[in-house]
């Protein structure tokens, strides 16, 4: 208990999340129904990598704080899961970790994430990880301190206020995240979370598991008091383990820490045998960088400019083909369209390669109103955030003078 609970203050000050958690060490045990509750975990996620990576990490993550305290391992990342809706990723978050393992329904709000820290200070009671829903971008605020409490037992972050009075916030508790689209910007935040995919497809058929999904949404909490009550028992399994505490490996072993605790105490416990799952080193994130999210934005502007100005769809001109020296006159409302993209220094053409760009030059910045967007003042700098495959930056000198982003 003292492994994981960090909170000081009188029990009138405690919100719901923090009275639900501890009344799982207080609560008495529904020992009647128990081996049936775990019996119906195993069967939810038997065929599932992803509720079974859920799991896993969720159990480990009690350990969290013990285990980089004792340098045993030296990263303890976040968990991202990210799909379209309805892939069933809140679903699985809330009942494998929050309902199991916090005892509640409860989950935060991306506004926990902004301004100067004390949201995630004031959720400190606990070393766990804190469940946020639908977070579409970090914010640039937090990434300090959110790669700092990767690596760390527990994060300072000092700031000043406006009168340079100093005000230091400690952070406990990393993230996880269930989101169909998220923004990061920070790679090397990036490289401390494991990143899972969810697909459709790959997802648990509801229909066939619902009344078993039903029935540990209303029961599983009990399993996760008896959980509790073995953490001496997952110490020990713990100690006799053969860890790389080695930062490059750390996100496999945080998963198979958690698949061999979730092995051993099933077994011991309730006589039911469990299969964990490795971390697959082939995921492919689905992370959105800063470098796509301005290619999709530029993309996006031209095209209601394109509407705006030209009164014509972009797919008109990307249909067109090469038509420079079209002498027919039938693309001659294309070439005029062209003539008034050009004014205002945007440029859509058929290159070399046969693909379809996008040019931006000095006078196009402003009617994209990058300034605004992302804080770019000039091509340069414009040329630095988009160095990608898409992207081609004509120089004159050594000053950009184009650049290019391939539409095809």
């Amino acid at each position: 208990y003292d492994l994981i609970m960090r909170y000081g203050e009188d029990p009138e000050d405690k919100d719901i999340r923090v009275k639900e958690f501890e009344a799982m060490f207080i609560e008495e045990i529904d020992m009647d129904n128990i081996s049936y509750i775990a019996e119906n975990l195993m069967r939810y996620v038997e065929k599932d990598y992803v509720s079974k990576i859920v799991l896993q990490y969720g159990i480990a993550s009690i350990f969290r704080y013990y285990l980089l305290n004792t340098k045993k391992i030296d990263l303890f990342p976040n968990l991202i899961l990210i799909g379209e809706k309805g892939s069933g990723k809140s679903a699985r978050i809330n009942l494998l970790y929050n309902q199991l393992l916090l005892g509640t329904e409860e989950y935060y709000t991306k506004d926990y994430l902004k301004g100067s820290g004390i949201r995630l200070q004031n959720e400190g009671w606990i070393t766990m990880p804190m469940f946020i829903d639908e977070l579409s971008e970090i914010p640039k605020s937090q990434y300090d301190i959110l790669k700092s409490i990767a690596t760390s037992p527990k994060a300072k972050i000092t700031k000043y206020t406006t009168h340079q009075k100093k005000i230091t916030y400690t952070i406990l508790r990393p993230l996880i995240i269930a989101t169909n689209k998220l923004v990061i910007t920070d790679e090397a935040f990036e490289d401390r979370c494991i990143i899972i995919p969810v697909n459709k497809e790959d997802s648990i058929n509801f229909e066939k598991i619902e009344k078993t999904y039903i029935g540990l949404r209303y029961s599983i909490k009990e399993l996760g008091k008896v959980l509790y009550h073995t953490i001496d028992r997952m110490i020990e399994i713990i100690e006799n383990m053969d860890i790389k505490s080695r930062r490059d490996t750390a996100k496999s072993e945080v998963i198979r820490i958690g698949g061999e605790l979730v092995k051993r105490i099933f077994q011991e416990v309730f006589g039911i045998d469990y299969e964990p799952v490795e971390l697959k080193s082939n995921e492919e994130s689905c992370i959105v960088s800063s470098k796509d999210l301005i290619e999709e934005y530029i993309i996006s502007k031209v095209r209601n400019i394109v509407k705006e100005i030209c009164g014509l769809n972009l797919t008109e001109f990307m249909d067109m083909g090469d038509r420079d020296n079209d002498k027919t006159g039938e693309f001659d409302h294309i070439k005029r369209a062209q003539g008034k993209l050009e004014k205002i220094g945007l440029y859509i053409r058929y290159g070399e390669e046969c693909k379809h760009y996008i040019g931006i030059s000095k006078e196009g910045l402003k009617y994209l109103e990058l300034k605004s967007k992302f804080n770019i003042n000039s091509l340069r700098q414009l040329a630095t955030e988009l160095n990608t495959k898409r992207t081609t930056i004509y120089y004159y000198g050594n000053r950009p003078q184009v650049v290019k982003i391939y539409l095809d």
